[in-house]
C-alpha cells in the first residue's frame, strides 16, 4: 500500500517505523470513519425530520449510536496519539530538530489541531451527549443541535489535520549529519 512507501519505509527503524504507521492507519480508520457513519446519519435525519410524536424516541436510538461511538472514537483516539507519538519520535531526534525544521513544526501544528480535537470529543462525551437521551430538540440551543453543530466541526478539523498529514507525508524529516559521518564508504 502506498501508504507504507514514504518515510517508514525508508527509516532507520523500519519495523518500528512501518508498525506505527499501520496501529495510526487502523486508529484514524475507526476514528474518521465513524465519523464519516454519523455525519450520514445526521444527514438522513436533516433531510427526514422525525414526525414530533417520534422525536423522543429518535433521541433515545441517537444517545445509544452517539454513545458506542464515542467509545470507538476514544479507541482510535488512543491509537491514532500513541503511534504518532511513536511515529514522531522515531523521525524527530530532539527539540532543536521540532522546533527548527519544517518537518517538526508541521509535527507540532498536526499535535496541537489533534489535541483542540480531543477537546471537542471530550466536550461532547461530557457535557452534551448525557443531555441526548431525554431531549426533545426543538430548540436551536438544545443538546442535539449542539451535537450537530460539534460533529460538523470535528469533521471540518479532522479533514484539515488530514491535509496537514498529507503535506507532513510529503515532507522530509530531518536528517540526522550523523548518519552520514559514521557511514562506510561501501
Amino acid at each position: 500500500p502506498i501508504a507504507l512507501v514514504g518515510h517508514s519505509a525508508s527509516a532507520e527503524n523500519h519495523t518500528e517505523a512501518v508498525t506505527s504507521l499501520v496501529l495510526h492507519i487502523l486508529g484514524l480508520t475507526l476514528w474518521v470513519g465513524g465519523l464519516f457513519v454519523l455525519l450520514l446519519l445526521g444527514l438522513a435525519q436533516w433531510v427526514q425530520k422525525p414526525p414530533r410524536s417520534r422525536r423522543s424516541e429518535t433521541c433515545r436510538e441517537l444517545d445509544l449510536v452517539i454513545r458506542r461511538y464515542s467509545r470507538v472514537a476514544s479507541v482510535g483516539l488512543a491509537l491514532t496519539v500513541a503511534s504518532g507519538v511513536i511515529n514522531g519520535m522515531l523521525r524527530i531526534r530532539n527539540v532543536s530538530e521540532q522546533l527548527t525544521s519544517e518537518y517538526g513544526v508541521m509535527l507540532l501544528v498536526k499535535t496541537g489541531a489533534t489535541v483542540l480535537l480531543a477537546g471537542i470529543g471530550f466536550v461532547l462525551r461530557q457535557w452534551v451527549i448525557p443531555q441526548i437521551r431525554g431531549a426533545d430538540d426543538d430548540s436551536k440551543h438544545g443538546p442535539v443541535t449542539w451535537l450537530w453543530r460539534l460533529i460538523w466541526v470535528e469533521a471540518l478539523l479532522m479533514g484539515a489535520i488530514i491535509g496537514v498529514s498529507t503535506v507532513l507525508a510529503r515532507t522530509a524529516p530531518p536528517s540526522n549529519e550523523q548518519e552520514y559521518i559514521d557511514a562506510t564508504p561501501a
